[in-house]
């Protein structure tokens, strides 16, 4: 996911004001029981995924109706090079054994900002923070 939403957001039972990840839906968090850990919430995921997928299919498929698509090897090496590695980024960094994983968020949060990313992804370097987030 390459391009993502971040939310900044008043946690009033948790450590006040955090950054979370996720587009449509909220499913990465800081850890809030210890640093350099996160939470991650499995519905709302899934439901990211599936809406990733599913706009993905569409224009492939409209785009092979209107022009046959035909690629060489080559280009198919370099797909899946793409793909391949930011999965083991993601695989790496989902097995620290302090990430909480949950169905959904059970906080109450109150969205004070939020914004997009281009390579967004909070949880490999956590560049988006509360004080560049109140700048935009």
């Amino acid at each position: 996911m390459f391009v993502s939403k971040w939310w900044m957001v008043n946690v009033p039972d948790g450590p006040g004001e955090v950054i979370m990840y996720g587009f449509p839906f909220i499913y990465l968090a800081p850890g809030f029981h210890t640093s350099l850990s996160n939470q991650i919430f499995l519905l709302p995921l899934l439901g990211n995924l599936l809406v990733y997928f599913s706009i993905s299919f569409v224009i492939i498929y409209i785009i092979n109706r209107i022009k046959r698509i035909v690629m060489s090897k080559l280009i198919i090496t370099g797909i899946w090079v793409i793909t391949v590695l930011p999965l083991i980024f993601t695989i790496l960094i989902a097995l620290n054994p302090d990430n909480v994983y949950s169905l959904k968020c059970n906080c109450q949060t109150q969205v004070i900002k939020s914004g997009f990313d281009l390579d967004a992804q909070g949880y490999w370097t956590p560049h988006m923070t509360v004080e560049k987030a109140k700048q935009k």
